[in-house]
Parts: C-alpha cells; sequence; structure tokens
C-alpha cells in the first residue's frame, strides 16, 4: 500500500513538472519557424532564391538555425513558408540522386551532416499564403501546437555560441513556467529596427520581466530602454488567443509584439533573456557579411584564408 502511495505521488510530482499552473505541458519539442517573407532587403538575389538559404560559410543560415533548435531539444521543426519556398522544402530532403553520385567519387561523407539533421529531425510545412505580420505566420500552425508551450526562431537572427542560444531560453520557461523572449542591447541609432523593451522589473543581471514593447520607435528618445527583441521566444498556446485578442495594424499586419504585450498585461508572466553571446541580423545585408566574416575569421578551415584575403585587400 505504501509503495502504490508513493507511486501515486511521483507520478502527480512528474506530471507538475511538466506543466504550468494552467495545466499546459512544458514538455517543448516544437519550434515554428517563420520563412514565409518576400525578402525585400535582400532583392534583387531574393527573387529566386530564399533569403533563409542565404550562405554563412558553407551552410544556409536556415541550417544553422535548424541545428540551434536540434540541440536545444526542440526536434519537431514546422517551417512556415509561401508557394515559391520550394528550394527549402527540398534541402531539408534525401537526395538520393547526388548521394549516389559523390558515392561514386568518393565524397559521400560531404552530405554527412545534413543527412544527420534531417534523420534526427521531424520536417512539416505551413503555408502561409499572406504576408500579414509574423503573429500571422504564427497562426498557420496554431493546430499543431495543441495545448503545449513551444518555440520560436526567427531565421534571420543568428547567435554565436556553443550553448543553443533557445535552449537555454527553454530552461528558464520551464524554471518560471512563463513566456520568454530574447533581448540584447543595441545602440541607439539602431534601436529603430527592432521592438524595444520596458522593464518591469528585473530578475538578476541577465533576467527581467517585461512590461511593455514598442515596436520600431522612430528614435532613441521613443524608446523604453535600448534592450530589442532578438528573435528567440519560448510560448504558451495562451499566445495564439492574444493574438486573437489584437487588432491588426494600419497595413492588416498582425504584430506579434502586441500579442506579447496582451500577455503582459493579462495575467501572464513575460521574461526577457539577455544573452551574452553576439548576434548578427543575417536578414540585411550588412548583418549577413558580419556574420560570414565573423564566422570565416574563427574558422579552423578557413580562418588563415580569410586573414590572408583581408589583409591583402583592406591594408
Amino acid at each position: 500500500m505504501k509503495n502504490a502511495f508513493l507511486v501515486l505521488c511521483l507520478f502527480f510530482i512528474s506530471i507538475n513538472a511538466l506543466t504550468d499552473e494552467r495545466g499546459t505541458s512544458m514538455e517543448i519539442t516544437k519550434v515554428l519557424i517563420p520563412a514565409a517573407g518576400y525578402g525585400t532587403r535582400w532583392l534583387p538575389f531574393t527573387k529566386t532564391i530564399p533569403k533563409e538559404m542565404a550562405p554563412l560559410l558553407n551552410k544556409p543560415a536556415l541550417q544553422l538555425i535548424v541545428e540551434e533548435c536540434v540541440q536545444g531539444g526542440l526536434t519537431d521543426c514546422c517551417i512556415i513558408v509561401n508557394e515559391d519556398k520550394k528550394a527549402i522544402k527540398d534541402y531539408f530532403s534525401p537526395d538520393q540522386k547526388l548521394e549516389k553520385a559523390l558515392k561514386q567519387v568518393g565524397k559521400a561523407d560531404f552530405l554527412d551532416g545534413i543527412n544527420g539533421l534531417i534523420s534526427q529531425t521531424d520536417f512539416h510545412y505551413f503555408d502561409q499564403p499572406e504576408m500579414k505580420g509574423l503573429a500571422h505566420a504564427l497562426q498557420m500552425a496554431r493546430s499543431y501546437i495543441n495545448n503545449e508551450y513551444f518555440g520560436v526562431a526567427l531565421p534571420d537572427m543568428f547567435f554565436l555560441q556553443e550553448e543553443s542560444a533557445i535552449g537555454q531560453m527553454i530552461a528558464i520557461a520551464r524554471k518560471y513556467r512563463c513566456t520568454v523572449i530574447s533581448i540584447e542591447e543595441v545602440p541607439e541609432d539602431q534601436i529603430h529596427a527592432y521592438g524595444a523593451v520596458k522593464i518591469r522589473q528585473k530578475i538578476n543581471d541577465d533576467l527581467v520581466e517585461l512590461d511593455d514593447i514598442v515596436e520600431k520607435p522612430k528614435n532613441a528618445q521613443e524608446a523604453p530602454s535600448l534592450f530589442a527583441i532578438t528573435g528567440r521566444y519560448v510560448f504558451p498556446p495562451a499566445i495564439f488567443d492574444a493574438i486573437d485578442a489584437i487588432a491588426p495594424q494600419v497595413q492588416g499586419e498582425i504584430q506579434l509584439t502586441d500579442a506579447i504585450t496582451h500577455l503582459a498585461h493579462n495575467g501572464h508572466k513575460v521574461l526577457a533573456y539577455r544573452f551574452k553571446s553576439k548576434c548578427f541580423d543575417t536578414g540585411r545585408p550588412p548583418g549577413w557579411l558580419a556574420a560570414n566574416l565573423f564566422l570565416g575569421l574563427n574558422s579552423e578551415q578557413y580562418g588563415a584564408q580569410v586573414q590572408a584575403i583581408l589583409k591583402e585587400y583592406c591594408s
């Protein structure tokens, strides 16, 4: 009898550890990656090639994002696309013809990295027929999320660190049982390009509770802080109800920042976590170039060559 009671107690403890106070599952394995946009900042390159496939050294940016998610335990990868993003689906699928050709010339191992990633990841694709904002993109996968927390990773924000950025945020979400977003302090002349957060209270040096967000303030004076949202999120399913509750902006876009603010103002704790690592905005060509230079200079394979090139052309 005592053993049965102990087993029952352990069962309820384990269930409680994997749910928040609302009974929502925190066994977080799903991530949404919005990749349906037109990539207008990258035109004319993005006329035929998705910006998410722009290379960072010899890998497309999107692969590095998926690798980060898988490292953080998010092996159920849901990519939001449009009908013109077939290249993304093709890339994350086996290519038997190419594999056969490489095997014949002794280069079969060239695809080991991407094939290994494909084998350990479940890929799902959801179409966004209209470009109506980031929150609208997430709604495309609403039925797939069910009653569970999930991650969101923007493919044009790239963190350079050994530990998975979104994996760190999942640990925080589980500890505090709430929404977590990533932030970074940016220069005054850059805050206009991001959502700037207003802080309610400080938890520790790298973690604060969020009170409000100003989306793309005109200047630093209109920004509540210089802490900008940097493209990683861990959400409860309540984010979808928050999206339903907010009004679209003048251009018809549904802003995710408005939905996050709605959560914060309606009984949901929202924490903002500041990474110590460098974040590169590869959605803009200068940020993409900076990320490539950093990766190149720190690459065991290419570092010496990149240094020599810079010395030759930049001296």
